[in-house]
């Protein structure tokens, strides 16, 4: 009796880990979930912001000349700004709690599914390649882009549409500059303007944005929409 009173015990106990575990696993992947959720709608809204500096890239590196800078129009100011100030438009950061939590923890046990554990590993080397990409083009904007603003840009216009909220709102900048108070910048130095470097500059920025967007972003798009899946079957989790 004593025996079966403690192999019964015993057998209760498992099942009790055994339910906990179930039940930490459930709550952990509806938070990965939701986090994994968030950061794909957040990678279309950056992938969209992307695309429009890109158009911005490659209107200035097409039609950048000494008259086009000595008399900025409405459109050229536009995407001058858009170029040169708004860096962190398009830009993905994504979120690694839960991830991390996975892999330097041992929650890793609570994912039983072998498909679920790859994609984990999968994900966390696609948000490292992000990681060191965003480094990248930061590094990229800080010794090729920010040295022309600093000597060529009219810091007194700058602080005029900082003041009306625009600087990094692209679609009010687009009103100002169609609008009536519209008021061009002033372009300082502009015979000291490299324009076949800075031609190259902008189309090389570019490219490189593109290969982030199909690389990186892609990349990690790719393996975030498996994870959904995977947690979806294996939790049975709805949107």
């Amino acid at each position: 009796m004593l025996f079966l009173a403690v192999f019964c015990g015993y057998l209760a106990e498992d099942f009790r880990e055994n339910h906990q575990e179930k039940v930490r696993a459930k709550e952990l992947a509806v938070r990965f979930y939701r986090e994994l959720k968030q950061d794909s709608v957040i990678l279309q809204k950056a992938l969209v912001n992307r695309r429009g500096k890109n158009e911005s890239l490659q209107f200035l590196s097409d039609s950048l000349s000494q008259l086009a800078l000595t008399k900025p129009s409405r459109t050229f100011t536009s995407h001058l700004v858009k170029t040169f100030y708004t860096y962190s438009r398009g830009s993905f950061v994504p979120q690694k709690v839960i991830v991390e939590q996975v892999r330097l923890s041992g929650s890793q046990i609570f994912f039983q599914n072998g498909n679920l554990q790859q994609l984990i590993g999968e994900l966390a080397t696609s948000i490292e390649m992000i990681e060191a990409r965003n480094e990248i083009e930061y590094v990229y904007f800080k010794e090729n882009l920010r040295p022309f603003m600093l000597k060529h840009f009219d810091a007194k216009w700058l602080r005029h549409i900082r003041q009306k909220g625009l600087i990094h709102t692209a679609n009010k900048l687009d009103t100002f500059t169609a609008g009536r108070s519209f008021v061009p910048p002033r372009i300082r130095n502009v015979e000291q303007v490299n324009i076949p470097e800075i031609g190259n500059i902008l189309s090389y920025r570019m490219e490189m944005s593109y290969n982030t967007m199909s690389s990186q972003y892609g990349g990690y798009n790719v393996v975030n929409a498996k994870l959904l899946n995977e947690l979806r079957k294996s939790y049975s989790l709805k949107d």
